[in-house]
């Protein structure tokens, strides 16, 4: 089963599947977690960004109108990045927002690919004065995006656009989040005509694009990468592309001293993990075979789980806050 595939049934079967991407946390004091809810669970691109105080309150609506994807705080927690899709009528776009969804505001960027399919994904740098982002361009063939993706990192405000080196022959980078101090960025590498197709890992280079190392065992196909405020662990899911069981792990910056969570009993997903702003406990997205998906968080040994959303309506894409 395909990432597309694992998405359609997380959204119209409410059984979970590994949803591309989880989002970067900064220091601070842990505040509200934003998220992504789809709205019409049979539609996977009706979609808008909520979030929630914490557990046992009710969730607050940040935006209106469009579809509302991938939110992302800024390091002061005062602002929201997000991407809007447009159902194909003209390419995704970047906007950010308050933390309360007042004063959005679209980031010009400039794409000068022929066809450009949107801007999507993006993450704040540690100084909030940049985005980096997935760049997708054309052409397109009977349907499908065949051009591929970039990296690009630009000004918080649209200008200075740089396109990092294209290191990744036949695969595609996703999910891409600066580490705290800003010196690194960790992405997910996807294999798209690379062998073993669909395989996938999580790859550390400096920010400028340069020097990229794989820091997850192939045997995982990685996905979802989140630096820990401190620096020194990254959070990950496994089966990005629904291989096997999906469960939570985290590894050194340098590969080393990986560690699996909290095992998942037999027909149980947890994936794109998020750390606290404080660095001790994680936000994540948790379902079963039977059971929609839905925010949840929990130490970061894998103890003290706590449900933050509920209904009827499936919730993911967790990114935790600061205040």
């Amino acid at each position: 089963m395909n990432r597309l595939s694992l998405i359609a049934v997380v959204v119209v079967a409410g059984i979970a599947g590994p949803v591309p991407l989880a989002q970067a946390t900064f220091p601070g004091k842990p505040g509200p977690i934003a998220f992504q809810r789809f709205v019409d669970p049979k539609d996977e691109e009706s979609s808008q960004i909520f979030s929630v105080a914490r557990p046992g309150v009710k969730a607050r609506k940040l935006t209106a109108g469009g579809n509302g994807f991938n939110p992302d705080y800024s390091p002061d927690g005062q602002r929201i990045v997000f991407e809007r899709r447009f159902g194909g009528v003209k390419p995704d776009a970047i906007l950010t927002m308050g933390f309360d969804g007042s004063s959005p505001a679209l980031v010009a960027t400039t794409c000068v690919a022929d066809p450009c399919l949107g801007d999507n994904s993006p993450a704040w740098s540690p100084d909030g004065s940049r985005f980096v982002f997935e760049r997708a361009f054309g052409p397109i063939i009977k349907d499908e995006a065949t051009g591929g993706l970039d990296l690009v990192v630009t000004n918080a405000d649209g200008s200075g656009e740089r396109v990092l080196p294209r290191l990744w022959q036949g695969r595609e980078p996703h999910d891409a989040q600066w580490s705290p101090d800003g010196t690194r960025i960790a992405v997910n590498i996807l294999n798209v005509t690379a062998k073993p197709r669909n395989g996938s890992a999580i790859y550390v280079l400096n920010a400028d694009g340069s020097e990229f190392h794989r820091v997850t065992p192939r045997r995982l196909n990685a996905g979802s990468p989140d630096w820990s405020p401190n620096g020194r662990r990254i959070a990950f899911n496994s089966s990005y592309e629904g291989q096997a069981a999906v469960e939570i792990y985290t590894v050194r910056p340098n590969g080393g001293d990986l560690r699996r969570v909290r095992k998942e009993p037999k027909d149980s997903f947890s994936f794109e993990p998020t750390w606290s702003p404080g660095g001790r406990r994680l936000a994540f997205v948790h379902a079963t075979r039977t059971r929609i998906p839905h925010i949840w968080t929990m130490t970061r040994n894998g103890k003290r789980l706590r449900q933050v959303t509920h209904g009827r309506k499936p919730d993911v894409r967790p990114d935790w806050g600061s205040r």
